[in-house]
């Protein structure tokens, strides 16, 4: 090496390796790649960092300036059916924790080692115990960014005052993970409410222009069923507002509700041939990305991620509301294309007798009512004020809050008065 050349040195017996080595050792490249970073960009943050040691490896406490919280960073914590690379999770304040899985594409999806049908539903299974998950790919620890031609720019935009989401937020639809962890710690109670409303939106940001050619009709099947088929090579055909955005080998489906409330599908194909196509790579670590950005959101708000395998089999589809197993094949079906919290009223109405209502119906005066009984002018809602409901009576409805106490009685005294 000459004087001032301060390129590095690599002994001949090395190699540098820029990709995915596939290695396995007690604690994985990637894990070990993780630590470092998440360490190195909390102390870039001005956080303090002290590291313990453990019997999966080091633990990782970070404490940032002007918080009482210290965050820890647990390796290899069980949870129930899976067991997440690491757990992030404050003391000090109550705040959600976060179960991150570092995926290598070589061990996680690759037709030797294909595990997308079981990360799904392991990662369901920590959802389902309170934790919020992260996915982290090889990729993301190396600095190359998933490009962000999934989404129209200015059909974002457009969108996002509908959910009270500033310009200067919808960075989050494109943050890599650490990035989305380092925001979290800073500001975990700020952030929730960010998050929440950019996870609800997303249905509608991700639908921009490249929606799949469809019918429309009464479709009785899932989003996720929606996706799949796509996916098989059908054309879709969707009840009324639902429509499947195609990337490859993944399938988005969304579905609007009333006063904005969303449903979404992430659906991968699982395949052999599927993950040996060109642009599976980006497919797959899009899925993984939009499947971090959804995990956010509020309790009633549903999603699904699941595969084509899982999808086939049933797995990690559809609402775990006990009840709806109990519906009538009609009911059901209208269960299909309700958001969750209109689900859990739809079983109350239906164990209780009430006739069939129709979803989304719009009045005269352009509200939309959730659930309504169309002949009888009778309707239950979410959000809407005073003003609203007079307006809606002016127009011969009887409108009810759908989180008023003892409801169906109160459907069933207007129907007959």
């Amino acid at each position: 090496m000459t004087e001032g050349n301060h390129d590095r040195i690599v002994p001949p017996s090395l190699t540098v390796e820029s990709d995915d080595p596939g290695l396995e050792l007690g604690e994985s490249v990637i894990e070990q790649l993780f630590r470092t970073q998440f360490i190195e960009r909390a102390q870039t943050l001005g956080a303090q960092t002290a590291q313990r040691p453990s019997d999966w490896g080091d633990e990782v406490e970070v404490r940032f300036p002007h918080d009482w919280r210290i965050w820890v960073l647990r390796p290899q914590v069980p949870l129930g059916m899976t067991r997440p690379d690491f757990v992030l999770e404050p003391s000090g304040a109550p705040c959600e924790p976060i179960a991150i899985f570092t995926d290598g594409k070589r061990w996680h999806a690759h037709p030797d080692s294909n595990k997308l049908r079981e990360d799904s539903e392991k990662r369901r299974a920590a959802r389902g115990l309170g934790y919020r998950v992260i996915a982290v790919t090889w990729n993301d620890l190396h600095g190359h960014a998933l490009d962000k031609s999934w989404f129209d720019r200015s059909w974002t935009e457009k969108v996002a005052p509908t959910y009270g989401i500033p310009t200067a937020q919808l960075s989050r639809l494109t943050d890599d993970p650490l990035t989305s962890l380092m925001q979290w710690m800073a500001s975990p109670d700020d952030e929730r409410s960010r998050r929440a409303a950019i996870a609800r939106a997303l249905p509608l940001m991700a639908r921009g222009t490249t929606t799949v050619a469809s019918v429309s009709g009464d479709a009785d099947s899932s989003l996720a069923r929606l996706a799949a088929s796509v996916l098989q090579g059908n054309t879709p055909v969707h009840g009324p507002k639902e429509w499947v955005t195609a990337h490859g080998p993944l399938a988005i489906a969304g579905r609007l509700g009333a006063l904005g409330a969303t449903d979404i599908a992430l659906v991968i194909d699982d395949r052999a041939e599927a993950l040996l196509t060109a642009d599976f790579d980006r497919a797959w670590r899009l899925w993984l990305h939009l499947s971090n950005v959804i995990g956010w959101r509020d309790p009633e708000d549903t999603f699904t991620i699941t595969t084509v395998g899982g999808v086939a089999t049933g797995a990690g589809v559809g609402p775990v509301d006990v009840a709806l197993f109990e519906l009538t094949p009609e009911w059901a079906r209208l269960t299909e294309h309700a958001i969750a919290r209109e689900r859990r009223l739809l079983a109350r109405f239906a164990q209780a007798g009430l006739p069939l209502p129709t979803l989304g119906t719009e009045t005269g005066d352009g509200f939309v009512l959730s659930l309504a009984w169309a002949d009888a002018k009778v309707a239950v809602a979410w959000g809407l004020t005073e003003d609203d409901i007079k307006a809606t009576a002016a127009d011969g409805w009887t409108v009810l809050d759908a989180d008023a106490a003892d409801l169906e009685t109160a459907v069933t005294a207007s129907m007959e008065g």
